[in-house]
């Protein structure tokens, strides 16, 4: 990004170790530039770092445009089509006005989008973290108590719940390793948790994830 007013095109080897944060976004082309004594044409990928727009203030801004407004009822309407289809998928003979409201369409997109991410395994530590403290912290409480034949005290529960947040976490990132203890531990709490796409996202990558031994190295 140059300034805050503007942002350089570069070619895209140039963002090869740049961090893109939060607030920020990579847009990429394949560019073709000709040649004319040869007549031949080559590729170049270049990119640019853009700023995302404010959800509080800019979004609104653009909104308030006619021809955004115009694109934006068409996509909905769009969605709410996709929400009909996915019920006639479902063996569905009727289709209630009700089914269609705001909050279900908002159901359907965030599990579509759960869905696209979880396939391209682009899953990010905050959804990873969201779905712990929501369905795995209190399943792997009742695991360890049932092992003890105890109830655990507040403390080692926030202690316990805490140390495996950090371990589910780990599911978010590349090239990651568990320790043995914990990666049994996951695997464990992973088959008694109710089916969701998470879940399958989790079982799938865990083979990955079980740390190397020596044995495996043959030393």
């Amino acid at each position: 990004m140059s300034d805050f007013n503007s942002y350089s095109v570069r070619p895209l080897v140039n963002f090869k170790n740049v961090l893109v944060n939060g607030d920020e976004y990579l847009c990429r082309r394949i560019v073709k530039k000709g040649s004319q004594e040869t007549e031949s044409t080559t590729q170049e990928s270049k990119g640019v770092l853009i700023k995302k727009l404010s959800r509080e203030t800019e979004f609104f801004d653009y909104l308030e445009q006619p021809a955004i407004q115009e694109a934006a009822y068409n996509w909905l309407l769009g969605q709410v089509e996709e929400l009909v289809k996915e019920q006639i998928g479902q063996g569905k003979e009727i289709i209630y006005k009700d089914s269609l409201s705001a909050a279900n369409l908002n159901a359907y997109l965030q599990e579509k989008a759960e869905k696209e991410a979880i396939s391209g395994g682009r899953v990010s530590k905050e959804k990873i973290v969201e779905w712990y403290k929501a369905e795995v912290a209190p399943c792997l409480v009742k695991a360890f108590e049932a092992k003890l034949g105890a109830p655990l005290d507040s403390s080692k529960v926030k202690v316990l719940t805490e140390m495996y947040e950090k371990v589910f976490s780990k599911f978010s990132a590349r090239n990651s390793y568990l320790p043995k203890p914990a990666w049994d531990t996951c695997e464990k709490v992973l088959e008694v948790l109710g089916d969701s796409h998470m879940k399958q996202y989790c079982l799938g990558k865990l083979p990955e994830m079980k740390e190397p031994t020596m044995d495996e190295f043959g030393l």
